[in-house]
């Protein structure tokens, strides 16, 4: 029978056998890693996902992999890319690595046998696959990765990262996920992130399964008008009025990670090791830990990251007093909107104001960061006052400005505004 080798595809290709597939000769020793403490399958399933391009999604991905490998050095993590993009080889693969079958050829045989290999920060990871566009039509189950997973004896956390499309892999992915991340970044990803609900209610999952993150979003961005919110109060308004579950963080552009993958080396640099003293640093090393916390709700994760914190907002005059339905007000929910009455946006604390306003419609926005608050401007006319720093307005930066550990003074609008508060901050 005349046979040819698919290179790309790391499979002999049977001529006369059309759609036939033989796995090649490439020898891999099989990995023996420890057995993770989990009830049911010894494996989680960690998808990050969005039906539109350009969001942040490998970057989340990737990085998720080195962060909550540096919170649990005991749990091996497993990274297999749906995307036809070289991002995961090019952070994970190690210098003189001997080339193999990658994520093509184990989706074409269902086996992941030879393929999962141990790269750079103590992470696994599958080769990805330029030609894996080419299996969307030929994979039909729903199932098929799961029993591929089932199959292989994996221990551990497997973390997915799609391509940009809702079709089968990404199918497969969602299906066989404990929780699937949907990265969100404008309006146009947050109706892309409703189709993914929806498939999770075609695929008889319950809602929760899936959480959505904000990402790269730029905080410089404002509607005009004084009393329109900006792009993350909006986001924000939007999510919650449709009831979607919503990471507490999100994370930042910045033109300092975007540099982290372009160098005379070629290789793409993570943000734990390259980008330590970042904003963005502090947002992921808070989202490993929140993904931790939804996989392993009866776990107790070691606190490496950041203590737990309480957050209470008290009003240090009557004007503000009277603002708040407690005084102090503790906040459980972040990010916390604050502002006017607004029928655009669902503010979390709504400011009873009168003229001359002081307070915009969408004023500014709390949030907590690896057991520390900060405070972001959201389109305010007057901006605010932060620990005696002048925050949006005219001339203020939209921030975000954070607290010292014990927390400090807010005043929303000018220094002579009666709208003034302390942001009380309590270790858990």
């Amino acid at each position: 029978m005349s046979q040819t080798y698919d290179a790309q595809w790391g499979v002999n290709r049977a001529l006369s056998r059309p759609g036939t597939y033989a796995v090649a000769p490439i020898e891999e020793a099989r990995l023996d890693v420890p057995r993770a403490e989990w009830v049911g399958r010894p494996f989680r399933v960690l998808t990050v996902t969005s039906n539109k391009g350009g969001v942040g999604k490998t970057t989340v991905a990737t990085n998720l992999a080195v962060y909550i490998r540096a919170l649990r050095e005991d749990l091996p993590i497993l990274l297999v890319g749906f995307d036809d993009q070289n991002m995961i080889d090019r952070m994970f693969a190690l210098e003189g690595s001997v080339p193999g079958p990658g994520v093509a050829t184990a989706l074409w045989t269902g086996n992941f046998d030879g393929a999962i290999r141990l790269g750079q920060y103590g992470i696994h990871y599958v080769p990805t696959s330029s030609c894996i566009g080419e299996l969307k039509r030929e994979l039909q189950d729903p199932l098929h990765l799961q029993r591929m997973l089932e199959k292989s004896g994996w221990r551990g956390l497997v973390i997915v990262d799609t391509k940009s499309d809702l079709e089968i892999l990404t199918r497969n992915a969602i299906a066989a996920s404990d929780q699937s991340i949907v990265v969100v970044q404008d309006q146009a990803s947050l109706i892309e992130a409703e189709k993914v609900f929806a498939m999770l209610g075609e695929l008889a999952l319950p809602p929760e399964r899936a959480r959505i993150l904000l990402s790269l979003v730029d905080l410089r961005v404002k509607f005009r008008g004084e009393d329109t919110p900006d792009v993350l109060a909006h986001l924000l308004s939007q999510i919650r009025n449709r009831g979607y579950p919503l990471f507490e963080t999100f994370v930042s552009r910045s033109p300092k990670i975007e540099s982290l993958y372009t160098n005379p080396e070629g290789r793409a640099l993570s943000i734990l090791h390259g980008a330590g003293k970042s904003i963005v640093h502090r947002q992921m090393r808070h989202l490993a830990h929140d993904v931790l916390r939804l996989l392993e709700p009866d776990r107790q994760v070691e606190a490496t990251v950041a203590p737990a914190v309480r957050v209470f907002l008290k009003g240090l005059t009557p004007e503000a007093a009277l603002s708040m339905p407690t005084n102090p007000l503790e906040i459980r929910r972040f990010p916390f909107l604050i502002g006017r009455e607004n029928e655009v946006v669902h503010n979390d604390l709504v400011i009873h104001d009168l003229p001359p306003l002081q307070v915009s419609r969408s004023h500014a926005v709390l949030f907590e960061q690896g057991g520390r608050v900060g405070v972001s401007d959201c389109s305010s006319k007057l901006g605010s006052v932060v620990e005696g720093q002048k925050l949006g307005g005219a001339q203020g930066e939209v921030g975000p400005i954070f607290f010292p550990s014990y927390g400090g003074t807010l005043v929303l609008g000018t220094c002579n505004s009666p709208f003034r508060f302390a942001v009380v901050v309590e270790k858990g």
